[in-house]
Formats: structure tokens, sequence, C-alpha cells
């Protein structure tokens, strides 16, 4: 055993030296290089300055602003080609570390699948634990190479209620015939019971805690120029200029019987969660002597979790309460990012040309979201702006953004309106191997 992990590390040694670019370590197990094991890392670290929402408490003392540092993700993956026409992933890691979160969190599995390839590109079908996911292009998003300073968290539309962090226990095909790049997703739900989360049985919807039915989804797009790769689940937010990529999707999620609430007469009514989503990718090399580029992403969903569902996410929130039972969003940096109703988001970026900023990638950006949710009385709008220098691609950058949200509470009306808008300064330093 000693002598076989003595031989291991040697190959690994070995092979980083001709790994000069930084795409991963690999080992090959043939010399075709079409069986190999590839190890990749990745680190994103997260310094942000907040102004809390109204009625923050950290472990009930009241916070009206203040600055925090975490390790937003943490990962790291093994994946490869061992057997022919055999293909498995392996993703580990951890979330959200902060200041107010627990110590020492055990790494956890992200992903752990077998996919076996049964029509060359046409057609392969895998199981597992998986971030094979239906109803959008960022309902599975690439982590590495978002463009923003995090991903629209919208898409991940039961995000560790009964899934884990988006990942699912599915069974999935995949495949690209001519330009149509398809997946169709099977999914045994993971029980609500331990998310650790309330699910109040009221007149406002929320997940059922009965034995959960099985989730179908999908998610099919049109590749007008360039294919994209399909070996992983994990969409690209940016190619950096490096591909000429245009992409018209749609997508779906049903559950039946996932939601519950009570009508006026006291009945329990169930009802399905039903969520839709078309959108358009576009990112474009503008001219090839500048090397400046374009990336565009527009999308509208449709989201149906019964009546009147809302839910707050404060991405890493560094509050654990909240004072003031009017404001909705409850403490920190939460706010309301999922519920019935519609949202339109959008995203735009540019990269600098390589002769206004030489080796240092500039790539301004700049989000936009939009939702028009059955329990708010107003539009929630939400904006992100910032840019990202970019040292060695994705692998090694820094990200300077800006948020601005909105806090929502209940007036003397019953009305759930604005109160508030409140900001956030956030510097993402991000490695990757």
């Amino acid at each position: 055993m000693k002598k076989g992990i003595q031989v291991l590390l040697l190959m690994l040694i070995i092979n980083s030296v001709y790994s000069q670019k930084f795409k991963g370590v690999y080992l090959y197990n043939d010399t075709t290089t079409n069986q190999y094991v590839k190890f990749t890392f990745l680190n994103q670290v997260w310094l942000r300055y907040t102004d809390y929402n109204s009625g923050t408490t950290i472990f009930n003392e009241s916070v009206d602003k203040g600055f925090d540092i975490g390790l937003r993700r943490t990962r790291m993956q093994v994946y490869g080609n061992v057997y022919e026409n055999t293909f498995f992933y392996m993703q580990m890691g951890i979330n959200n570390f902060s200041t107010t979160g627990t110590r020492k969190p055990g790494i956890f599995f992200h992903d752990a699948i077998v996919e076996h390839r049964i029509i060359n590109s046409k057609l392969s079908i895998g199981a597992g634990l998986t971030g094979w996911n239906g109803l959008s292009r960022y309902s599975a998003p690439s982590i590495g190479s978002i463009l923003s300073i995090d991903a629209p968290l919208f898409a991940q539309t039961t995000n560790d209620i009964s899934d884990q962090f988006l990942r699912k226990l599915s069974v999935y095909a995949k495949g690209q015939i001519s330009k149509l790049d398809y997946r169709l997703i099977a999914t045994t739900p993971m029980a609500v019971q331990q998310s650790g989360k309330k699910f109040d049985l009221s007149s406002t919807s929320t997940f059922s805690t009965d034995a959960p039915k099985l989730q179908t989804a999908g998610y099919a797009f049109w590749q007008f120029f360039e294919k994209e790769s399909n070996e992983m689940p994990y969409t690209k937010g940016t190619y950096l200029g490096t591909k000429k990529v245009f992409n018209i999707g749609a997508g779906y999620q049903y559950q039946p019987g996932a939601m519950w609430h009570k009508n006026t007469s006291g009945d329990t009514i169930k009802t399905p969660l039903k969520n839709i989503c078309v959108d358009v990718f576009l990112d474009l090399p503008l001219d090839s002597a500048r090397k400046d580029a374009i990336t565009i992403y527009a999308s509208h969903f449709w989201l149906d979790y019964g009546p009147n569902y809302i839910q707050n996410i404060g991405a890493m929130n560094p509050a654990n309460g909240n004072s003031n039972p009017a404001v909705i969003n409850g403490g920190g940096t939460g706010v309301p990012v999922l519920g019935t109703g519609r949202i339109y988001y959008s995203q735009l970026g540019y990269l600098l040309s390589e002769k206004l900023t030489g080796k240092i990638r500039v790539q301004p950006y700049v989000a936009v979201t939009h939702a028009n949710y059955n329990y708010l009385n107003e539009i929630m709008w939400m904006y992100d702006s910032g840019v990202n220098l970019l040292f060695n691609g994705h692998n090694n950058k820094v990200t300077f953004s800006y948020q601005n949200r909105p806090v929502f509470a209940t007036n003397e009306n019953f009305e759930n309106v604005v109160k508030e808008r409140k900001g956030m300064f956030l510097v993402q330093l991000q490695i990757g191997i």
C-alpha cells in the first residue's frame, strides 16, 4: 500500500510539471489519452461590508451594518473516463463557511455519478447525486466561470430544501443531436424535514412534508454557433472571448403534490411544483486584434409554488436573526429571491481590449433582477454591478462588486411594500487549478 501511494504521488508530481497552464492534474490510463482521471481545486473567498436589513440581530444583539470574511465555496473535483464509454464524476467541498456558522464543517459530496455513453455524443445515461438539472442554463452554473459575483440563485428553485445545494439523487439522459443540446432528469426529492427549515401549514403555500413524489425536469437549447461541451452539467458564465456561442433554450420542472396550503374552509390543499423558463445566452469575441468580447444572458421564469409562496435567501448570511416582525426579508442580507410569480433576469459583461489592459484582463458587468411575486405588492428589483480582474483567466481572478437590494415590510394596510433599499460592497478572491 505504501509503495502504491508513493507511485501515485510521483505520477501526480510528474504530470503536474506538464500541466503548465494549470488546467488541472491528469492521470492517463492509455497512450491515446481517451482514458484519464482529472483532479481540480477551487476556492472563493468573500470580503464584504454590508448595510443590514432593519431589525437585524446577530446572536440577539442588534446590528445595522458590518464587515465579514468567509469561504463562499471550496471545492475539489475528481472525474474522468477510466473504462471505455464510462464516465465518473465526484465533487467534494464546503459552502458558506462564515463567522456565525458551524465550525469545522465536514467536507461533503456535492456530486457522485456514474455515466454510460450509449450512442456516441447523442445519448448518455447516468445516475447518482448530480447537478444535472432542468429548467434553465444557470440552474446548474459553473461556479468558477460566473460572470457576476454570484449565480442567480432563483434558478436553483429547490436549493437545499429538497436537494443538496441544487444537487439531486437522479437518473438522467443527455446528449447533442446536431445543434440541439438536451438533458432529461427524473429525481427522487430529498426529505424536506432534513433541510432544517420550518414548513408550517397555513393559507400561504409551502413545501409538503408528506412523502414526496417523483420530480421530472428537462432543458434543451439550440446552438447557433460553436457547440459547448456537455461533459459536465455545469454551464459556463463567460468564455472570455475564447468561444463564439449563441444559444436559445427552454426548460421545465414539475413535481405533483410538492406543495400544500389551507383554503378558507381549513382544508389542506396540495398543489404541484410547476416551473418554466426560456433563456438566451450570447458569448461573442468582437475583434481579433483587440481581443475584446461581450457576454449577454437574458431569461424569463414562470414559477408556481402555490398561493403566495415566498422564500428569502441571503448567500452566506452573516446575521442569524431579526427583531422586527414587519420586515419580510429577515435579517442580514436576506431578500425575497424565490416565490410564485414571474422573474426577468439579465446580465451584460464586456471584456476590455487586451491592448488597453495588458496581461491583466478587465471585465466590467451588470446584472438586473425584476421579480413580480404574488406575495409582494411591489416589484422586487435587485441590482449587481462590478468588475472582474483576470490575472490568469478564471483560475486567478478578483471580483469587485456592489449589490443593491430592496427591503420589504408589511405596512399598516397589510401591504407588503418596499420600506428601504440596502447596499453591499463585496470583494471575491478566486483561485483554481
